[in-house]
């Protein structure tokens, strides 16, 4: 599930978390005279709003300028590549179709969503793929969200998440695109999970699908900035050890801040990333003296398969040397 292969050619190291400095980054919150006149309803919540220098612009439909709006952002990755997720609120009803554009529009073809679709009897996200299989034969099963086309082609459960094959289709465009969705539906109401096992399982399986960096990764929760950013803050930070060999919790969340606001929210999340990173490590390390130990076992038995061979040989000469001289 995780790649060591260039992380055990160096030593890592993840700095120590600081809680208190984590308290004083600027959560950067954006003003409601920042987002374009009648966008109101486009949002989950007022008070996490798009940075507007890194947001999602979506193509304009006819005369109505409001439709190049969307509450997400571009995400710079380890290396500060513009563009390597995007981070957004969970779709409204009203904001399904927009969702799917913005899928569509920036080449994505993974999404990762970290929300319940109802969490202690609230809402946190809408519905926003079918629910059943989508059958070719009646053609029935996939849902229209505006100008485009969702169908579910395969659906598996897998240990603390779930991931569905989806086809997306645009009216009056040829073809169509193939999206995994990676929903990890056991996040807990409150706080955090237990451990992080599930956590690096979907976040490796959605690498192997994925890690081209002109198809970014649509990230989401129900706002768009807490577990979402929970996620980002371990993907990048490993990246970051597997290529540099160093990650600091709280670097990474001050960054993300600047391209989308309040990007982690809770010290728990933020110590929740710290213990994925530290266990990251851990299992490199692992990993690393497992390597050593099959090594060292094979140039053993290399070794005494060698050395018996070549006594064998030896043996066998002397032998017949006697023989040959007594012949």
């Amino acid at each position: 599930v995780m790649s060591a292969t260039q992380s055990n050619k160096k030593e890592m190291a993840v700095a120590a978390f600081d809680k208190e400095e984590f308290k004083r980054i600027s959560m950067r919150l954006v003003k409601k005279t920042k987002i374009p006149p009648g966008t109101t309803h486009l949002n989950r919540y007022m008070n996490i709003l798009p940075n507007p220098r890194t947001r999602v612009r979506l193509q304009q439909l006819a005369d109505d300028k409001t439709t190049t709006y969307i509450n997400a952002n571009y995400v710079h990755g380890w290396d500060g590549a513009h563009g390597t997720y995007v981070a957004t609120q969970g779709p409204k009803n009203e904001t399904m179709g927009d969702f799917w554009r913005m899928v569509w529009e920036t080449n994505s073809n993974t999404i990762i969503m970290v929300t319940g679709i109802k969490e202690k009897g609230v809402v946190k996200c809408s519905r926003y793929w079918p629910k059943v299989l989508y059958n070719e034969e009646q053609q029935l099963g996939d849902m229209q969200l505006g100008y485009m086309n969702v169908a579910v082609l395969e659906g598996q459960k897998a240990n603390g998440y779930v991931v569905t094959k989806i086809r997306l289709k645009k009216d009056k465009v040829k073809g169509e695109r193939i999206v995994m969705h990676y929903w990890y539906n056991s996040w807990p109401d409150h706080g955090v999970p237990n451990n992080t096992t599930a956590v690096h399982h979907m976040l490796g399986t959605a690498r192997k699908w994925c890690d081209d960096p002109t198809k970014p990764w649509v990230v989401h929760c129900s706002a768009g900035v807490g577990r979402t950013g929970t996620f980002i803050t371990i993907d990048i930070g490993i990246r970051m050890l597997n290529h540099t060999g160093k990650a600091d919790v709280n670097d990474i969340i001050r960054g993300l801040r600047r391209d989308r606001c309040a990007m982690v929210q809770h010290p728990e999340q933020a110590e929740f990333a710290h213990r994925a990173l530290t266990e990251y490590v851990q299992w490199c390390l692992c990993m690393c003296v497992c390597v050593c130990v099959c090594v060292l076992v094979f140039v053993f038995v290399f070794v005494f398969v060698f050395l018996s061979l070549s006594l064998s040989l030896s043996l066998s000469l002397s032998l017949f040397v006697c023989t040959f001289l007594r012949a």
